[in-house]
């Protein structure tokens, strides 16, 4: 990476009331395989230029002529690379334009090496205390649309690899996610990915049967009651998982930012003043909230709107009640689970309507 001259980024426009009568509303003819504009870092208005991007990205709601909703850069972000991959094989097996199967080929695999990309994946991971669970959580459908969008090939034992390695190994394999265990287990079948394969699926099994209501209730509805640090510590009391506090180094990655490519990454806080609360981390005059040494069991984990997108390892969660889980983060896995025959719960069965009368009766 360190090497490139070049970088190139893909960008979705955003229509807005400021560019009504300038905003190109209508289908090119393909992906696109020209610059509408280039950044040179040779020129005097380089950083003036990328400053107006970055503002440009970040619009949103407040509106701009020349607003970007989204942005992929693939040349460096390995995620970035395998989404554009995926969208664009999408688009080719659903619309058989061989404009995209060429993009594809010649620009994403040719050009900016897309697949070798994703082998960088997950080179950078950040502490527990600060690191997006969101990001992988939206990585894992894309991935796995690719690997079935793809025959058997060079190019299909190459990215079921970086799963394994990358994603994997890297990034999922302490956080008892079942919807990406369920994907990695069913998908790939790289010889030196079956222990973790079977590891992997043990534990997406283990979690989806424990996946149920607060208090251990089956069929109860999970909803946001508040779950404090005792009473988690007191659910993992007959586990191997423990407490643990970031040190001075993981305080000062998650708070001072760090530099990636010459790029500045501000920092989060994850320090407050201290409280008092149980299981307070003291850092110096500051304290942290503890974390669980390993990813919590899933009756232990607070509400999520979407658990598999959420922190696992976070031990004490706010809340009143008042808000319910609609239930797709079980739902997903467990047809995942069915679809590859790793369960057969429900199997011959429908749900249907049983007629047992009026109201007037």
């Amino acid at each position: 990476l360190g090497a490139l001259d070049t970088i190139v980024g893909y960008v979705l426009r955003q229509p807005n009331s400021r560019n009504r009568n300038s905003f190109e509303y209508g289908c090119p003819d393909g992906p696109a395989t020209e610059p509408v504009q280039v950044f040179d870092a040779t020129d005097n208005s380089f950083l003036l230029d990328l400053l107006e991007f970055v503002v440009d990205a970040q619009s949103r709601d407040n509106e701009r002529p020349d607003g970007i909703d989204h942005f992929y850069i693939p040349s460096v972000r390995g995620a970035d690379a395998m989404h554009l991959m995926n969208l664009t094989l999408s688009a080719y097996h659903m619309t058989g334009d061989e404009a995209y199967r060429e993009f594809f080929e010649e620009v994403l695999l040719r050009d900016i090496r897309a697949a070798e990309m994703v082998s960088t994946s997950a080179a950078f991971n950040v502490p527990l205390w600060c690191r997006s669970y969101y990001g992988h959580h939206i990585a894992m459908a894309p991935f796995w649309t690719l690997l079935r969008l793809l025959e058997p090939s060079e190019l299909r034992t190459y990215l079921e690899t970086q799963l394994y390695l990358e994603n994997w190994l890297k990034e999922m394999s302490d956080m008892d996610n079942s919807k990406f265990n369920f994907i990695f287990a069913g998908e790939v079948s790289v010889e030196e990915s079956a222990s973790a394969r079977a590891e992997a699926l043990s534990e997406g099994l283990d979690a989806l049967e424990h996946f149920i209501g607060y208090h251990g209730i089956p069929n109860s509805p999970r909803r946001d009651y508040a779950r404090d640090y005792l009473q988690v510590l007191s659910l993992i009391d007959e586990t191997d998982i423990v407490p643990v506090c970031p040190t001075e180094d993981e305080r000062a990655l998650c708070e001072d930012g760090y530099t990636l490519f010459g790029v500045t990454i501000p920092g989060e806080p994850i320090t407050f003043e201290c409280r008092g609360d149980a299981g307070e981390c003291v850092l110096g005059e500051r304290c942290a909230r503890p974390m669980a040494s390993d990813a919590l069991p899933v009756q232990a984990r607070g509400y999520a709107d979407f658990l598999w997108q959420r922190n696992p390892f976070k031990m004490s969660e706010p809340g009143d009640g008042n808000r319910q889980s609609p239930g797709v983060d079980y739902i997903e896995a467990f047809w995942l689970a069915r679809y590859y025959d790793f369960i057969d719960a429900g199997d011959g069965q429908v749900l249907a309507w049983e007629a047992v009368g009026t109201c007037a009766e």
